[in-house]
């Protein structure tokens, strides 16, 4: 299964049990759809997955909070240059969240061109509209931030953030008996994105945390 597919049906607080849940339907590999309940519950520490399989088959998981996981499988570092700049006064075309979430940064808005073709793929966009909203940026010779001594002069801004554990798709054992696989588990993934992106000059680069 995707995670990336996943659809929020519902995002439950209760007060009185102090439990949380997060409802998403599933599509699987074999393009069955399951709906699976995210449940955390804080006075016991626990987080419980569960879910129903085609042939109404019940799984649970329960983990404890206090457990130090990681993840088993290192998703490859992705390096993104953003080589567009929203314009912020029409910055709606793209998402209508822009504007409210980002009006402190005024036209510092960036992206790439390969993020605004998937957004406006999954979205249903058209693309060429939401292009008009944006302009292009050329950042291939600017020296890196982290690497110059030049506080005043304009250079590539690098942010990187990272998930280091999310259940990310089914694991599959395979029966000693027959050799058949079988579902015994959520297999778990890390990953990290980094941006660059440019700025007037280095001292706007505070929060660069790339080397660490």
């Amino acid at each position: 299964m995707s995670f990336s597919r996943l659809v929020l049906l519902a995002l439950v607080f209760t007060s009185t049990e102090i439990l949380s849940e997060f409802i998403v339907n599933v599509k699987t590999q074999a393009g069955n759809v399951i709906k699976q309940s995210i449940k955390e519950d804080v006075a016991d520490s626990s987080i419980m997955l569960e879910y129903k399989d085609w042939d109404l088959t019940k799984v649970t998981q329960v983990k404890k909070q206090e457990t130090i996981r990681t993840s088993e499988d290192r998703l490859a570092d992705i390096v993104k240059t953003a080589n567009l700049s929203v314009r912020f006064s029409t910055a709606h075309l793209l998402s209508n969240h822009i504007q409210r979430l980002c009006s402190r940064a005024g036209d510092f808005i960036f992206t790439t061109n390969e993020d605004l073709l998937k957004a406006a793929k999954d979205s249903g966009k058209n693309y060429e509209t939401m292009v008009s909203s944006t302009k292009p940026l050329n950042t291939i010779r600017l020296p890196v931030c982290a690497h110059t001594s030049h506080s005043s002069v304009p250079c590539a801004c690098g942010y990187r953030f990272a998930i280091d554990w999310y259940p990310c798709s089914l694991k599959y054992c395979k029966d000693v008996v027959d050799n058949k696989p079988y579902k015994c588990g959520i297999k778990t993934c890390g990953l990290s994105r980094q941006y660059q992106f440019p700025v007037p000059k280095k001292s706007m680069c505070w929060f660069d945390n790339t080397n660490m």
